[in-house]
């Protein structure tokens, strides 16, 4: 997934760096330990190597919604 991503990943970081745009980097959350299963808990995590399934996007839903938060407080 990281080679896959790579390409995304650094134009991101160009954004970041060029913008005042800030990143939100969900990979751990998605990949919590050195190996990363598509299949947590039985549910498919991915649909390709670019795209989390809906599944995937519910279980990251609060940690988007705290990152908003955040970002509108500060």
């Amino acid at each position: 997934m990281e080679a896959v991503q790579q390409r995304v990943r650094d134009a991101q970081e160009r954004i970041v760096t060029h913008t005042y745009a800030k990143l939100l980097d969900l990979r751990d959350a998605l990949c919590p330990s050195d190996t990363c299963s598509v299949e947590p808990d039985g549910a498919l995590q991915y649909l390709d190597g670019d795209h989390i399934s809906a599944v995937a996007s519910l279980r990251l839903a609060p940690l988007i919604a705290e990152s908003i938060t955040q970002t509108s407080a500060g």
